[in-house]
């Protein structure tokens, strides 16, 4: 396995995590190869989020799942993406989504397109509008059917979300410029 660039401490889940969300979500990432340093296990982003896909959705949302040590400043979190509205306007369109998790909102994605809006092309969206603190973008996307999350690249996992798409959201600054 290759060394992932950045790596999280994958158990650090914020204390708003409920214990069964929790349980579920713990179990699917011990079936990841994980680096030990100093008691703390860490993993990618991919394995996090595989993880995180594989947990079963509330309702017809994504669970609350956020990594980090304040529930307001997550370093990841999961959201389902809902589309909002679209503003036609040459040469670019436009496309709003909203973050949500467990009925809440996490803010809104903007992202630009010229002609197709392709799954890859929300790693270059605009995260805003957020209530956590920090800059955020996202950094890992899924379509989800019938159990199966079909992720950039063309590999699929299995999935205990609702139909859907979702997003890891990584955040990338404390600050907001």
């Amino acid at each position: 396995m290759p060394i992932p660039t950045r790596l999280y401490a994958s158990a650090n889940l914020t204390r708003d995590v409920s214990k069964g969300t929790r349980r579920q979500y713990l179990k699917a990432l011990a079936q990841h190869e994980g680096f030990d340093l100093e008691g703390i296990t860490y993993h990618s982003r991919d394995a996090i989020f595989r993880a995180m896909l594989s947990v079963t959705g509330k309702g017809e949302d994504a669970p609350f799942l956020l990594l980090g040590d304040a529930p307001r400043s997550p370093d990841l979190f999961l959201a389902k993406l809902v589309p909002a509205d679209v503003a036609p306007a040459e040469p670019w369109q436009k496309m709003f989504h909203g973050l949500t998790s467990e009925g809440m909102s996490f803010g809104e994605v903007m992202q630009e397109y010229r002609f197709d809006v392709t799954l890859d092309a929300l790693l270059s969206a605009e995260v805003r509008g957020t209530s956590n603190n920090g800059h955020y973008r996202i950094t890992e996307c899924a379509n989800v059917s019938d159990g199966t999350a079909y992720l950039l690249g063309g590999t699929t996992a299995p999935s205990g979300l609702p139909d859907g798409s979702y997003v890891l959201v990584e955040k990338t600054s404390d600050r907001y410029d």
